[in-house]
């Protein structure tokens, strides 16, 4: 009988433990996913735009209509592609660029509706390995302004310290939760 209610203890731990870890298993993976979109959508993207040599004219309905955006990311609309966690991905001409670089050279991809945690993985995420040929990330939340981040070496540039700060969408806030923004300015 002791054995029993030993054996049921230990079941029973180890259950409350999985049910715990599933919830952030989860969470990872879905950051992972987004970033994926992201940097599928981005390669997508300059291929299908190599030889035009330009990005004029490109946005969300554009890269639908040209099937540069999978089907699991459309929202059915022609105009809203949507991460993995949801929230919108917005591509779009960027704005205030630096004055050597020419807006139709370069493209911006927005990634809305993120928790705290996933706009800091996003904004810290090591870009000279897999996010090549970027020119600036902007970090931000929906209530304000996006502050852009450029520089030959982003990741010494965009200092931990920053990320935390501009990633200000306070989970325990429920009006401001999910509100943080990232987005990535592609050569």
């Amino acid at each position: 009988m002791l054995e029993l209610m030993a054996v049921l203890l230990i079941l029973s731990v180890m259950t409350m433990m999985a049910v715990q870890a599933f919830p952030i298993l989860l969470d990872r993976y879905e950051r992972q996913s987004i970033l994926e979109e992201v940097i599928t959508l981005a390669n997508d993207i300059r291929n299908a735009y190599a030889n035009q040599g330009n990005y004029a004219g490109l946005d969300n309905a554009r890269a639908i209509e040209y099937t540069l955006v999978p089907l699991t990311m459309q929202n059915g609309d022609k105009q809203t592609i949507q991460h993995a966690k949801k929230g919108n991905l917005i591509i779009s001409a960027p704005e205030d660029l630096p004055a050597n670089v020419t807006k139709s050279t370069v493209f911006e991809i927005q990634i809305t509706k993120l928790s705290r945690d996933n706009c800091q993985f996003l904004a810290r995420h090591n870009f000279s390995t897999t996010l090549s040929d970027i020119l600036r990330v902007g970090i931000g939340t929906a209530t304000g302004t996006l502050s852009y981040h450029s520089g030959n070496n982003l990741n010494e540039t965009l200092t931990l310290e920053t990320i935390y700060q501009e990633c200000a969408c306070n989970p325990q806030d429920e009006e401001i939760a999910n509100t943080c923004i990232v987005s990535f300015t592609f050569y």
